[in-house]
Parts: structure tokens; C-alpha cells; sequence
């Protein structure tokens, strides 16, 4: 950034504001920080790992805002960030096996090689500015957590494919990691701040019979939609839809029927999936795995074709409120 550039300044201004408003979110009462996304009791070290403790972190928090607060300049205007306009779509390889896109503040984060320590392989975090960040997904679960939790999760899970071998046996995306995996092909087809759209094709060697696997992604500020391709000697896949449980506080309400999925918490905002084509619905799991934010549910497509398209539509209470509202007034006022 050059010196004089007002557009950028503005820009990282109100990048810290909103930084601000997400540390406020995870204050305790008390007045400290939770160091990890969940709301679990601090003496259980739920989500921790070894080198995690609330003394560094609650200070590394406290040194960073005392920092931007002897730097801030109230002469500068608030401008829109990136993470608010969107528009890009960008892949870190091969350092952190990572792809990143956003719209209009839709944004979502894939892991295309994991480290099986912390994360599976797919998409993982979908976030609305609107919307709690955890209840719309951000992270899955891996079968060799690093890091602590009450119990070992029996399965890997993130958004995204699995297949079924001639044996029977169902082999996912997810469950593949950095040991069987290289870098992911990443493909951009159109990138605005309405909409972009980009391919993923994971390579590696697959288990189960699996030659090819791809995700295409349309993102949208209301939206995104998914379109999982697997070719090779399967007899069936599946796209699994996770559903998040709890925060070890508060819990959420599961729904699912036809071809639609939710999760929705106490304050009305859901995350809900919907399947796309004729004689395909969703079935729920019915599980609950331990991962660092808590715990997840699933719901799973199935089909014996070879790729299923659905879509993640996170959705705000009290945005819903606010168009029920706005309804409501103008038909006031087109009867005066």
C-alpha cells in the first residue's frame, strides 16, 4: 500500500472494524476471550490443542487492539473491504492446499490436501455476513484431531463427495488427506462481486475405485451452488451436507425432508441445503461427531449417476424479519 492511497486506508479501517465486532462476539461474560470457537467449559480444553492456553492468547488479543487503537486515525472514512465486496476467487498453493472465493460477502474456504491433524478435504467453512459463522459451517471433522475433544469423531466430514466401491463400501472425499493427495487444479470461469464461479479437480490416488473427482461452485451473495463429479468404477456417490449440532452451550433444530436440509438456532438464522433434480431427497445421518467447534450432523444425497448439484443457502432472521416488515408497510401504504 503507498502512502496517500485513502481508498486503501478506508478499506483496512473497516477490515478492523469488523475484526472488532467478531472479538466481541466470543467474549465471556467475565470479560476474557474464548480462545477457541466453541462454547464449551475453558477447564475442559475442548478444541484445544497442546500449546493452547488463555493467558497468550487473551494477551496476543489485548496487544493487537491497544496497537490499533494508538494507530487509528479518526480522520479516515470508513470504505468497503474485500470481504465485504467480494469478487475474487484464489487458490495458496502449494504452502496451505487452500482456495478462497467470495461475492458480495458470500464466502466460503476448500481445502483441497489436508492435514488429516486438523482438517479433512473439502469445503469447509461457508460464511454470511449475516449469519453466525459457526451454524453456517467452519470446519469439518478429521479422523486424527490434533487437538482435544470428549471423544474420537468415527468418521472424516466436510462438504462435499463420497462413492461406493463394487465391494459395498463408501469411500469419501473428506477422509483423503495431503499423504495420498497432490496439489488441486484450480479452474476460474467468472469472477464479479455479483457472482464467480470456479472448478475444483482433487488429484491424488483415490481409494475405491474413484478416478476423477470435481466440485464446480457458483457463488452468489444469497447463495452458492455445488455440483459434485465423480468418474470412475463406482457404483453409487453421495454428497454429504454437514449440519452443525452444538457450541457446547446451545444447541440447534434438524430438519430434514424432501430434498431440503436445515439447522437452525435459537435465534431463527439457519443454514439449509436444498438437492437439486428429479428423485433425489436427502436423508439425515443421524449423528453426533465431536469436531473443534462443537459438534455435527449430516444429511447425504445419493445417487447412481455420477455427479449431484445442490445448494447452501444461509439464511438471517432478522433480514427475514426486516423483508416481512418492509412488506408489510408498503402494503400499508398502497392501500392509503
Amino acid at each position: 500500500m503507498k502512502k496517500g492511497d485513502k481508498q486503501a486506508a478506508g478499506a483496512f479501517k473497516r477490515a478492523a472494524r469488523l475484526a472488532l465486532q467478531s472479538v466481541a462476539h466470543w467474549q465471556k461474560p467475565s470479560g476474557e476471550l474464548w480462545i477457541v470457537k466453541n462454547r464449551f467449559d475453558s477447564e475442559l480444553r475442548y478444541g484445544y490443542d497442546s500449546y493452547s492456553f488463555h493467558s497468550q492468547y487473551n494477551l496476543l488479543t489485548a496487544a493487537k487492539l491497544v496497537n490499533a487503537f494508538l494507530h487509528a486515525d479518526d480522520q479516515i472514512r470508513e470504505l468497503p473491504c474485500p470481504a465485504e465486496t467480494g469478487g475474487f476467487v484464489f487458490a495458496l498453493q502449494p504452502a496451505f492446499h487452500k482456495v478462497f472465493a467470495n461475492a458480495g460477502g458470500m464466502y466460503l474456504e476448500i481445502e483441497t490436501r489436508a492435514d488429516a491433524s486438523y482438517n479433512p478435504t473439502g469445503l469447509l467453512r461457508v460464511h454470511h455476513p449475516q449469519v453466525n459463522p459457526q451454524l453456517t459451517v467452519s470446519d469439518g471433522i478429521t479422523l486424527k484431531p490434533a487437538y482435544k475433544t470428549q471423544k474420537l469423531p468415527t468418521r472424516a466430514l466436510a462438504i462435499g463427495p463420497a462413492w461406493r466401491d463394487r465391494n459395498g463400501d463408501w469411500h469419501s472425499l473428506a477422509e483423503h488427506d495431503r499423504k495420498v493427495l497432490r496439489d488441486a487444479d484450480v479452474k476460474v470461469l467468472g469472477e464479479n462481486t455479483d457472482r464467480v464461479e470456479f472448478e475444483v479437480k482433487y488429484n491424488g490416488e483415490f481409494r475405491g475405485g474413484a478416478m476423477s473427482v470435481r466440485q464446480k461452485f457458483t457463488v452468489t451473495p444469497k447463495q452458492i451452488e455445488v455440483t459434485d463429479v465423480i468418474e470412475g468404477d463406482v457404483e453409487a456417490i453421495r454428497s454429504y451436507l454437514p449440519l452443525f449440532l452444538s457450541d457446547g452451550q446451545n444447541e440447534t433444530t434438524i430438519e430434514v425432508t424432501g430434498n431440503q436440509a436445515s439447522a437452525t438456532d435459537k435465534n431463527g438464522d439457519a443454514q439449509t441445503y436444498k438437492v437439486l433434480g428429479a428423485n433425489v431427497k436427502l436423508e439425515r445421518l443421524g449423528i453426533s461427531e465431536p469436531f473443534r467447534n462443537g459438534a455435527l450432523d449430516a444429511a447425504y444425497a445419493e445417487t447412481r449417476g455420477k455427479s449431484i448439484t445442490y445448494l447452501i443457502q444461509p439464511r438471517s432472521a432478522a433480514r427475514s424479519n426486516n423483508r416481512l416488515k418492509s412488506k408489510i408497510i408498503a402494503a400499508k401504504l398502497k392501500k392509503e
